[in-house]
């Protein structure tokens, strides 16, 4: 069995190059780069819907969003993102045991507690580590 596992990671290896190939030979780099720059530049028409003549441009947001989240993904890389989802039953055996086992959630709720306890409005925070 070992000789058939070690084949189809050969086999595995070769295809995932054929592919790199492939798809190094149909969008080179300064293809990509030349779309890129243009995600950077997008605009977005606002055209009055009876008349169909444009009334404004404007940026479009998303467009260059995505364009610079593929420069920091191909050139530095983008750090790792968490989503952590909690669920709470309250007064529950579930709360209970999340706040046994999780130190990340019993800071969380310490937090949550602190800032209630001082009447502020709860906001999200996002972690990155």
């Amino acid at each position: 069995m070992k000789k058939k596992s070690v084949s189809k990671k050969k086999s595995e290896v070769a295809a995932q190059k054929n592919l790199s190939a492939m798809l190094k030979e149909r969008f080179p780099p300064n293809l990509i780069g030349d779309k890129i720059e243009e995600l950077l530049s997008a605009k977005k028409i606002v055209r009055d819907p009876r008349t169909g003549e444009v009334i404004d441009e404007m940026p479009d947001i998303q467009a260059i969003s995505k364009a610079l989240d593929v420069i920091l993904h191909y050139g530095t890389g983008l750090p790792v993102k968490r989503v952590e989802q909690v669920k709470v039953t309250v007064g529950g055996k579930k709360l209970a045991e999340m706040a046994a086992n999780n130190p990340r959630f019993r800071q969380a709720m310490a937090k949550m507690h602190n800032r209630l306890s001082k009447s502020e409005t709860i906001e999200a925070d996002e972690i990155k580590e």
